[in-house]
C-alpha cells in the first residue's frame, strides 16, 4: 500500500482534531501543525500522528515541512476563526487567514509534490 500522509495546518482546534481521527482509520500518517504546542510529555501517543511547531509565516519552516513528510493532502485550517475577534483584530485575521495559506500554496506549487489543497 501506498505511504499516505496528510498535514494538517492548525490542527489542534476542532475541525482538525475530527480530520485527523478520520483519516488515522483510513491509516493515514497525520502531522499536525500548530504554532503551540503543548510539552511532549503531555501529548498523547497515538500511533502515526505526530505534532510539529510551525510558524505559518515562515517560508524556509514550510518549505523543510512539505520537503520531509511529502504529503499527499494538506489541510489549511490555521487563522483567526472569532468573528468577533476578526471584527476588531483586522489585520491579523488577514494575515493567518490569508497570508499564512498563500505561503503553503506557494510552497506547494515550487515543491512539485501532488497533493490535494
Amino acid at each position: 500500500m501506498k505511504n499516505l500522509v496528510a498535514i494538517i495546518v492548525g490542527g489542534t482546534g476542532q475541525f482538525g482534531t475530527i480530520t485527523s481521527k478520520l483519516l488515522l482509520k483510513k491509516n493515514y500518517k497525520i502531522i499536525i501543525t500548530s504554532r503551540f504546542l503543548r510539552k511532549k510529555s503531555k501529548q498523547k501517543k497515538i500511533k502515526n500522528l505526530i505534532y510539529h511547531k510551525l510558524d505559518i509565516y515562515s517560508l524556509p519552516a514550510i518549505d523543510k515541512l512539505i520537503k520531509k513528510y511529502k504529503p499527499n493532502l494538506v489541510f489549511y485550517y490555521a487563522g483567526q476563526s472569532s468573528p468577533a475577534k476578526s471584527f476588531y483584530q483586522k489585520q491579523e485575521t488577514y494575515r493567518s487567514n490569508y497570508l499564512g495559506c498563500k505561503n503553503f500554496l506557494d510552497i506547494i506549487k515550487k515543491s512539485k509534490i501532488k497533493c490535494k489543497f
